[in-house]
């Protein structure tokens, strides 16, 4: 078992004055703060820092622009795996194009260190977008398709019904031959089985759900990784499970307030932001009566 650590930039209010200085301050010291604790992570040897992209989770998630953090975390570091955790991936987020250029480029300055985690956010973050939900699953596999197409070859064109790029040669192509491991993240029912089938390492979580629901979508991703479909040019098999973790003899006071205010955090953005974007069965699967 490897060991990785996963950022996502909290800054929580209260901040410490007034919009904007209040939040600008606080935002450039959790940047400041991650950066140090990355490279630390780097000299004892965790593997592997995954970044997130998410927009506008105020307090919880202020890290917009992974391909930034690592690509500077990249001259900061030896060791660590570099972690896309993830890019959004599905058509109105980001052109496939751009995806494939920021991911190979901090592959580059890594010197071949980068992991690349796909997934498709969530309706508060599709709606701003733009983004089509109903389709966005297809619009993610065909995204990788397209994004590993532009890595493997010289020269590249597409045409489907959904997206359209002239004969272009995108630059740079990564350094890991054919290209970074390709990872997805694994939230909603199905996905494990979805990402096992296509050859993808599984990004889960434990977080919100009881620890026997996560044993159970490892399971699943097993099974359906043992006799995968491949749709990247590297397989991967590997399991990463996000979760929150503290180590000490005797936890303090804190600690847990810092915990229960994570946890709480998250519960009311997902009834103020993310409930109204869903149907009542959905809303009955994230938050059962």
């Amino acid at each position: 078992m490897d060991l990785d650590v996963l950022y996502e930039i909290d800054v929580p209010k209260p901040w410490n004055g007034p919009h904007p200085h209040g939040q600008r301050a606080a935002e450039q010291r959790a940047y400041r703060e991650a950066v140090e604790q990355i490279r630390l992570a780097d000299r004892v040897g965790f593997r592997t820092v995954w970044a997130v992209e998410h927009h506008f989770r105020e307090g919880r998630s202020h890290c917009p622009a992974p391909e930034v953090l690592l690509g500077h975390l990249a001259a900061l570091t030896e060791r660590i795996r570099l972690g896309f955790g993830v890019t959004l991936t599905p058509f109105g987020f980001t052109p496939p194009q751009r995806i494939a250029e920021k991911v190979a480029a901090v592959d580059v300055l890594s010197q071949g260190r980068v992991e690349w985690g796909t997934g498709r956010s969530t309706p508060m973050e599709q709606t701003a977008f733009g983004v089509d939900r109903e389709q966005s699953r297809s619009d993610w596999r065909e995204a990788i398709e397209i994004v590993t197409g532009m890595w493997r070859e010289e020269y590249f064109a597409y045409e489907s019904e959904r997206f359209s790029f002239p004969r272009r040669m995108v630059t740079p192509k990564p350094v890991q031959d054919p290209h970074p491991p390709c990872w997805m993240a694994a939230t909603s029912p199905g996905s494990a089985e979805v990402a096992g089938a296509a050859g993808l390492g599984l990004l889960s979580f434990s977080i919100m759900q009881p620890l026997d629901a996560m044993a159970r979508q490892v399971a699943a991703y097993r099974a359906a990784a043992r006799t995968p479909s491949p749709i990247t040019g590297v397989t991967t098999d590997r399991v990463s499970a996000y979760t929150l973790v503290h180590v000490a003899d005797r936890p303090s006071r804190r600690v847990w307030d810092s915990v229960a205010w994570w946890y709480r955090n998250l519960a009311q953005f997902t009834l103020d932001w993310e409930l109204p974007h869903l149907t009542p069965d959905e809303r009955e699967r994230t938050f059962p009566s």
